[in-house]
């Protein structure tokens, strides 16, 4: 049961963080000109702050509400959250150099993942 009750914590945080996220960016990009993905930026620039903040609080945070905030609410929010917040660890565990390898070749390869899917999905 305990681990039903985390999987329903992560849904429900999910579910709100990934309406959150196409609310905000929907609304954002109606509001700006240009073909820049301001409601992306903006999204996962918020999503860092909130990382941050629940991060910072995680020892006053109760397991399950960690779950729903941290895990479902903000997961599902940004994952680019996640990719900032474990880049800055493993700069301090790692230092910068190593730290580095960590956005820039997720951006490269993500970058071409995505194209290989695309060719592979005209194939298809």
């Amino acid at each position: 049961m305990h681990i039903l009750l985390h999987i329903i914590l992560v849904f429900l945080g999910g579910s709100l963080g990934a309406a959150a996220r196409y609310g905000l960016s929907q609304w954002v990009n109606a509001r700006t000109l240009g073909s820049f993905p301001w409601g992306t930026f903006v999204v996962n620039i918020t999503g860092c702050v909130m990382i941050g903040v629940v991060s910072a609080q995680a020892s006053r945070l109760g397991g399950t509400a960690f779950l729903l905030i941290d895990v479902g609410f903000i997961g599902a929010y940004t994952t680019f959250s996640s990719l900032s917040y474990e880049t800055l660890r493993l700069m301090g565990a790692e230092g910068w150099v190593r730290g580095l390898l960590n956005p820039l070749a997720s951006l490269v390869l993500g970058v071409a993942a995505v194209w290989a899917g695309i060719r592979l999905g005209v194939w298809a």
